[in-house]
């Protein structure tokens, strides 16, 4: 019987040594933690922040080539209004025009002179928006020109 009992308590102890053998590489890793937390803390608090910092000088050809680029974004702009201008000028000339086009046919009894008015609409249609592209080439250009 005694050696029966030896055997529980021998158990036990072995467990309890094995218990507080594996707690220690536990509390070696918990300690290393809290250590290195601190030194996280530490240089945390040494760096500056980004909102205190002033932000740097950009430099010298940054400035040139920005106010290049807005230089030439004006004047694009510019052109792109006249362009603008033009066509609508164009457009509502055209309309006036092809009205009193369709009034003047819609007077006329005579085929052939049906057939006359739509020629001379025809032909003054096309050298309207020949005119009109002539224009257009124009301004392009001479934004072209003022860019460089």
């Amino acid at each position: 019987m005694a050696a029966k009992a030896q055997t529980p308590a021998k158990a036990s102890e072995s467990v309890v040594k094995a218990a507080v053998a594996a707690k220690a590489p536990v509390e070696a890793a918990a300690k290393a933690v809290v250590k290195s937390v601190e030194a996280v803390k530490t240089a945390a608090k040494a760096a500056p922040s980004l909102t205190s910092m002033p932000l740097p000088r950009p430099p010298e050809f940054v400035s040139v080539t920005s106010a290049t680029v807005m230089t030439q974004a004006v004047a694009m702009a510019k052109a792109f209004g006249a362009l603008q201008a033009k066509m609508l000028d164009h457009a509502c000339a055209e309309l006036k025009a092809t009205l009193t086009d369709a009034e003047s046919l819609a007077r006329t009894d005579s085929p052939a002179d049906a057939v006359a008015l739509q020629a001379k609409a025809v032909r003054r249609s096309y050298e309207s928006y020949a005119d009109h592209l002539k224009e257009l080439a124009r301004i392009a250009s001479g934004a072209l020109r003022k860019e460089r």
